[in-house]
């Protein structure tokens, strides 16, 4: 059991941290109000559902580089908009944060075993949570940068996000139907979740990687019955061709791996009069280089995870392998945009849940990496390096590198346990 390993940290639910917020709820409001009067990425979904309304090929906008699903979900969008451009916008963000909210509630309960409270909301009962404890603020106020870009830009990814968790909740609550059906729908309207589906088949989850495979085709084949076999056929191959097949756009806000190595190896543009590249390399050489890279960092990290999921029980070391994995499914898709990383709440709260909470022991390199990867996701933001040192950040992939260190630290955390300690369910860690 290896109780000595590990220390409650004694506080009281909240203390300090309480004036902080109103603070963060009026400054969500007002964000959610300004951010209702603007297009953002929200004026493509509503391209996508109007081109499908009028029977108009949908990738004629050049804003639509999602799979043909997704046009179809967002006919109700579309419908919406016509009734009340503000009011579905309106509607989209506060969905977002209801989605955030459910979000947390899943993460304690699952990895905490607590349930958490609404805002202002009292705790009667040594199960329930405080919204300001600082086990659901802290992450929170963390990943603020990013979900403030998340509503700006009226982005889907904290949908995306609620629905990936939901499946990884689902699937320990032995419901696998339910969680595959939301892992299948967010790559089918996505894709991106997608390396979730290929962790569940490589921890020999072979029920649920399954029947989410089937939800994929399912969700996806029935776009026929909104444009026919042909149509379906012939949209499903341009979208493959116009945002599969090419590298992606190493524009300063695509933080992914992918669009970092093309910065250092291309000459290709970066939206700014700013380049990092030491190479120009031709793109199948760029492509080689990123996959050659991604398999030999990936080599000992796929072994030494390779014990078969449980999905009765969490233990220690797959409760760090959920952070790991988290931090890192925003970096591995190909394009990457800033409001992508609301996923690094996950990383987040392990990270404090298992350091600062429980405060397991021989952690001090795991501080380091966490600290150090602050800067990068956090100071790197506008508000503290200005409008254009901030861009020049992003060519430099500092939101990439931040990520690397969270997962990093994880990674550290998680092999300087090892053994025994690694598969102790994390109910035994629990303090209530």
């Amino acid at each position: 059991m290896h109780k000595e390993e590990y220390t409650e940290k004694k506080r009281k639910p909240g203390e300090g941290l309480e004036w902080l917020l109103p603070v963060v709820l009026l400054l969500l409001a007002l964000i959610t109000v300004k951010d209702a009067q603007r297009n953002g990425d929200f004026i493509g979904y509503l391209n996508a559902g109007n081109l499908v309304l009028n029977g108009e090929d949908i990738y004629s906008d050049y804003l639509n580089t999602w799979p043909p699903f997704f046009s179809v979900v967002s006919v109700p969008l579309a419908l919406m908009d016509k009734g009340s451009p503000v009011g579905v916008r309106l509607f989209w963000l506060l969905g977002s944060w209801g989605a955030l909210f459910l979000l947390m509630r899943m993460a304690l309960k699952l990895f905490a075993g607590k349930t958490l409270l609404l805002p202002f909301q009292k705790k009667v009962k040594d199960t329930q949570l405080s919204f300001v404890h600082p086990l659901s603020f802290i992450p929170l106020l963390l990943s603020l940068r990013f979900l403030m870009d998340n509503s700006s830009h009226l982005q889907i990814n904290l949908y995306m996000l609620v629905l990936a968790f939901g499946s990884v909740y689902f699937f320990y609550r032995s419901k696998v139907i339910p969680a595959a059906l939301l892992l299948g729908f967010s790559v089918a309207i996505k894709v991106f979740t997608v390396f979730l589906l290929l962790y569940f088949f490589y921890k020999r989850a072979w029920r649920m990687g399954l029947l989410s495979v089937f939800f994929v085709l399912l969700f996806s084949g029935s776009t026929v019955l909104i444009f026919g076999l042909e149509g379906a056929i012939r949209y499903h191959e341009a979208w493959f061709v116009k945002s599969v097949l090419p590298l992606p756009d190493p524009h300063h806000m695509n933080q992914s791996l992918m669009a970092a190595f093309i910065r250092l190896l291309s000459e290709q543009a970066t939206g700014i009069d700013f380049r990092i590249n030491f190479l120009s390399l031709a793109p199948s050489s760029i492509k080689a280089v990123y996959y050659g890279s991604l398999l030999l960092a990936a080599a000992f990290p796929l072994y030494a995870f390779r014990q078969k999921i449980c999905p009765r029980q969490i233990s220690l070391g797959q409760l760090m392998q959920w952070g790991i994995l988290f931090a890192l499914i925003p970096i591995l898709s190909p394009v990457a945009w800033k409001p992508y990383f609301v996923f690094l709440w996950i990383p987040f709260f392990v990270l404090y849940f298992l350091v600062f909470h429980l405060r397991i022991a021989r952690a001090q390199l795991v501080k380091v990496l966490f600290y150090a990867s602050l800067p990068f996701l956090i100071l790197s933001s506008e508000l503290f390096a200005g409008v254009y040192f901030s861009d020049v950040l992003e060519v430099c992939n500092f939101i990439t590198l931040g990520a690397l260190l969270l997962a990093g630290a994880l990674a550290s955390l998680y092999f300087s346990l090892g053994g025994e300690r690694l598969r102790q369910p994390i109910t035994e860690l629990w303090h209530p």
